[in-house]
C-alpha cells in the first residue's frame, strides 16, 4: 500500500490539472485491497508511525465512497466451505476451539 503522501500527492496534480478545487481534480478514483492485510512499508518506522502513514489517516480518506463486496466471484460453489472458514480466520471469529486427541498429545 501506497501511503497517504502518495495519494496527497496524486489529488494536488489532478487539481492543478483541471484547474478545479474538487478533490481529485472531481475525478473517479478507485482503490482497492484488503485493509487487514495491507501497511505501507516505511523504513526503520516504529509501529505508530506505519499507522499514521496508512491511507486511511489521509484528510482525503473521508471523501471517499466506500462499498463492501457481498459476493466472493473468485471462489466456486465447491468452495465456499474453504472461503468461510479463511473469513472467519481473518476475523478472528471462530466460536469453536479446536481439541487435540490424546493420541495426539
Amino acid at each position: 500500500m501506497a501511503p497517504h503522501h502518495a495519494l496527497s500527492a496524486v489529488d494536488r496534480l489532478l487539481r492543478d490539472l483541471t484547474s478545479s478545487d474538487l478533490p481529485f481534480g472531481g475525478k473517479g478514483f478507485f482503490l482497492g485491497g484488503d485493509w487487514r492485510q495491507i501497511l505501507p512499508v516505511v523504513v526503520n518506522a516504529n509501529r505508530k508511525t506505519i499507522i499514521e502513514t496508512c491511507l486511511k489517516n489521509s484528510p482525503l480518506w473521508s471523501t471517499f465512497k466506500k462499498f463492501s463486496l457481498v459476493w466472493n466471484m473468485r471462489t466456486e460453489t465447491a468452495e465456499q466451505d474453504f472461503t468461510d472458514w479463511r473469513l472467519h480466520l481473518g476475523n478472528e471469529s471462530f466460536t469453536n476451539n479446536c481439541q487435540l486427541g490424546e493420541d495426539v498429545v
